[in-house]
């Protein structure tokens, strides 16, 4: 048995790997979900850096820290009405017959 047979092995093994391969350029669900999670984390943390900041008495306008907020918060709604979305059709799925 030669390596180029082990590969062919490996690829009827594993055929999510040769799927991959077939699709480049192309990103998952679960990479879309975690970059949307770590934008609306790091707006919330933005929103609260400027309230950190106001609280302390440095110059930023109450309207600038008011949008960031609404920013987070919208965003926020919108990745847990997409999370909702999927978990209802994964549950419609799981009621379909075999």
């Amino acid at each position: 048995m030669n390596i180029q047979d082990i590969q062919l092995i490996s690829n009827v093994t594993n055929p999510k790997a040769e799927i991959q391969k077939k699709i480049p350029g192309k990103h998952s669900f679960e990479d879309a979900m975690l970059k949307a999670i770590n934008n609306v984390s790091s707006l919330q943390g933005n929103a609260d850096e400027k309230i950190k900041s106001f609280l302390k008495g440095d110059p930023i306008d109450l309207h600038n820290i008011m949008i960031s907020l609404e920013s987070a918060n919208i965003n926020f709604r919108l990745i847990t009405e997409i999370r909702n979305k999927a978990l209802t059709a994964y549950e419609e799925l799981m009621k379909m017959p075999l």
